[in-house]
C-alpha cells in the first residue's frame, strides 16, 4: 500500500547531515523527522520510483513530511514541492 504526503527538496550542499557525512550534489537520500537513519523509503512520482535511505532530519515546515535531496528529486523529476507517494522498505 502507498501513502501520500507533502515533500520538498533540500540542496544544502557542503553542509553536514544528521546521520553523518556531508551532503554532496549526487547524494540520494531523504530527510524525515522521526525515522531512524538508514531506513529505506521507496518513493513514487510521475511513473518513476526510487528507494533511498533516511540521511537527515527535517523538514521543519508545517505540513511537510519529507525533504528529498536534489539528486533524489531529479531522479523522480519531482518539481520541488508537492504530494509524493511513498512506503517503507
Amino acid at each position: 500500500a502507498w501513502n501520500t504526503s507533502i515533500a520538498s527538496v533540500f540542496t544544502d550542499y557542503g553542509q553536514g547531515v544528521a546521520c553523518g557525512g556531508i551532503l554532496r550534489v549526487p547524494e540520494l537520500g531523504v530527510a524525515n523527522k522521526t525515522l531512524p537513519c538508514g531506513t529505506e523509503v521507496l518513493f513514487r512520482y510521475g511513473g518513476r520510483a526510487i528507494r533511498v535511505p533516511v540521511i537527515d532530519r527535517g523538514p521543519y515546515i508545517a505540513g511537510r513530511e519529507w525533504d528529498l535531496t536534489g539528486a533524489t528529486a531529479a531522479a523522480l523529476r519531482f518539481p520541488g514541492l508537492g504530494p509524493i507517494e511513498w512506503r517503507i522498505g
